[in-house]
């Protein structure tokens, strides 16, 4: 990711949407969009990021993609996430308790509504979701909720985060040998989430202090442990300020809520992956593994069976930032899979 905001491509125009805002100083209009591309484009595509990101760190790749396939393409900012140099809104003023993924759903409905009312296009439009992180889970849980609703997106890209299988996946299952587990050591590099979690937690609702000095703690532990998310290398791209880190934990915070005191957790795939096929992008180098090891091993299938354009490609030498290290080699799977006809979903 470049280092200075100067150095970021310069979008068409600056969408503002309403969105959820819960808590934000401005209610108004708290989403933004950065737009590239050509605006009467067939195929317009949403990308979002997710924790402890903004949309600086899906400004680059979009634009290229915007560039490469000539479609419209929007870099979703909701709110919580809103470092908009445009207005001089810090992440200061994100929402004090945060909110959940529900509600982040609901901005990229909003989003996805802007982008496409933005569109010169007159005959029919093909949407994309583009997500990383954070904005995977959310972004399933939008297209699951369209899935009910009777709607769709054309297709989906995920990178580095995947959720949990379908549920037809109980009556076509992939063989066990199939599915490749984490290691201990992967699994085990998850716990900065729950530790995460709880510096958000003291930080909101105890003393700043005491949740900084825990948040410190904690990673420097997971550091000289080797037990921290991330390789050296898989840092470079990206790497929030220590207090940003801290405050946008709040995802975390209210997923880890959301079980403990509701049961609930991010929902399944979505249903039919020859109407809205699935392109996910994964990183072979990374200490702990953010895709479900099943989720993964059906969508190979789907690649080597040819059952639907749905598949899983494994990014060699690169990890969670993926689209930033091996940013041409992701820019091609990507606009090949974008420019790829359906012929399954009929």
């Amino acid at each position: 990711m470049p280092s200075h905001e100067e150095e970021l491509p310069k979008p068409v125009r600056v969408v503002h949407f309403e969105a959820y805002s819960r808590g934000h100083p401005h209610p108004e209009k708290t989403g933004a969009l950065m737009v590239y591309g050509d605006l009467s484009s067939k195929t317009m595509a949403l990308l979002c990021g997710g924790w402890a990101d903004d949309h600086k760190t899906f400004m680059p790749f979009g634009r290229k993609l915007a560039d490469k396939c000539g479609i419209l393409v929007g870099v979703a900012c909701p709110p919580g996430y809103d470092d908009r140099p445009e207005d001089g809104v810090g992440w200061e003023t994100h929402p004090k308790k945060g909110f959940s993924l529900d509600e982040f759903a609901k901005t990229l409905r909003a989003a996805a509504k802007a982008l496409k009312g933005i569109s010169t296009c007159k005959g029919n439009t093909e949407f994309i979701g583009i997500f990383h992180d954070w904005g995977v889970a959310a972004g399933t849980i939008w297209m699951k909720e369209l899935e009910e609703e009777g709607s769709t997106l054309d297709k989906i890209v995920y990178f580095d985060v995947l959720l949990g299988p379908p549920k037809w996946a109980k009556d076509d299952p992939v063989p066990p040998v199939a599915i490749k587990q984490p290691t201990f050591h992967s699994k085990l590099c998850t716990i900065f989430q729950p530790l995460t979690a709880i510096s958000n937690t003291l930080y909101t609702y105890v003393s700043k202090h005491l949740g900084l000095a825990f948040f410190i703690f904690h990673t420097i532990v997971l550091t000289v442990l080797r037990l921290g998310p991330l390789y050296d290398w898989d840092i470079t791209p990206h790497l929030p300020p220590l207090m940003r880190a801290l405050y946008m934990a709040f995802t975390l915070r209210r997923i880890f809520s959301d079980y403990v005191f509701q049961g609930r957790l991010p929902p399944g795939l979505h249903e039919d992956w020859k109407k809205t096929p699935i392109l996910f992008l994964y990183g072979t180098q990374k200490r702990a593994i953010f895709h479900d090891p099943t989720s993964t091993a059906l969508l190979e299938r789907e690649l080597e069976e040819k059952r639907s354009l749905s598949k899983a490609i494994a990014v060699e030498n690169a990890g969670h930032w993926l689209y930033h290290t091996k940013e041409e080699e992701c820019l091609g799977h990507v606009a090949s899979f974008i420019e790829a006809e359906n012929t399954f979903k009929d």
